[in-house]
């Protein structure tokens, strides 16, 4: 189930499997789920890790303020077919369970698991921003609720830390504008990375160097930066000769549906041959960094110029 879907949902159920990379998600769901069932905190259990048993004798203890107990088991993963889930899910009465896992369980799916997906979600993010004004008594034009999930790339924890910075300086005028939004907000690495190729594809040299200069000011380590950029124009030229299979290329890639979204954009904005030769040029020189004949910070330059030149 889509997270929008499940947030949205008011029907209740014993078994939740929440799965994805997104920790916000997770205990988003969690605290919706206690709410759900009005759970107090003495009827609330969470294990990290732990084997059956532990999870079984857990869900087997009465309630005792609340009208079921809630256990919720962070990275538990059960391969055995038979195994005693199955038998709580068929007749326990008393509890409901979660899973959270990041990674997803193929035997655990296979069970009658109410399944959430708590994976970078750019619709429930641009809900929760446009939520989380009203609240506040903020008004935000929709412009500036998707640069902020733009500039965030849809990291919730980002998102929030983000959303009470500019709330507090928003919150006497009533209005969030698009100057506040670019003045408050850190830009992610990846949105960074996004801007400068966006930059150099529009040609808008003196934009990308501003870019580039301000990830160097901000202390970015200059080999993470160099290879960052790098796979970034990898997986451009991937998608440019991919097609727009978008679910195809989330499993390929490994990366969220947003990226591959924006990346597909991206790639369209330049050739299959220009981007070969762009990664034909990170490739040799990070070959060079790796044998120790070229400095990383001047393998940087190097490539970004050459991406500009073309």
């Amino acid at each position: 189930m889509d997270f929008l879907e499940f947030y949205s949902d008011k029907q209740k159920k014993s078994v939740y499997l929440l799965e994805g990379e997104d920790g916000f998600l997770h205990n988003l769901a969690i605290n919706k789920i206690k709410k759900l069932y009005n759970v107090d905190e003495i009827d609330f259990t969470r294990l990290d890790s732990c084997d059956e048993l532990t999870l079984i004798s857990n869900l087997n203890v009465a309630p005792m303020l609340s009208e079921k107990r809630l256990v919720c088991a962070s990275e538990f993963y059960s391969e055995d077919k038979k195994n005693k889930i199955s038998e709580f899910i068929n007749g326990n009465l008393n509890s409901v369970l979660i899973i959270s896992n990041f990674k997803k369980s193929a035997s655990l799916e296979k069970l009658p698991f109410e399944v959430v997906e708590c994976e970078k979600n750019e619709r429930f993010c641009r809900k929760f921003i446009s939520s989380y004004f009203t609240k506040a008594g903020i008004s935000a034009s929709e412009e500036c609720v998707n640069l902020i999930c733009d500039y965030t790339s849809v990291d919730m924890y980002k998102v929030s830390s983000e959303l009470d910075k500019i709330s507090a300086f928003c919150q006497k005028k009533g209005v969030v504008e698009i100057c506040d939004v670019e003045n408050l907000v850190n830009k992610d690495t990846d949105y960074k990375i996004y801007e400068l190729t966006d930059y150099i594809a529009n040609k808008k040299t003196d934009k990308a160097y501003k870019v580039l200069f301000d990830m160097l000011n901000k202390n970015e380590p200059l080999q993470r930066l160099y290879i960052s950029i790098y796979n970034h124009f990898k997986r451009l030229f991937y998608c440019r000769l991919n097609g727009k299979n978008v679910d195809e290329l989330v499993e390929i890639l490994g990366i969220k549906e947003y990226a591959v979204k924006k990346s597909i954009a991206l790639a369209n904005k330049f050739s299959a041959k220009t981007l070969k030769e762009i990664n034909d040029r990170f490739f040799l020189y990070d070959k060079m960094v790796k044998s120790g004949k070229l400095a990383v910070d001047r393998a940087l330059w190097l490539s970004v110029f050459s991406v500009i030149a073309k």
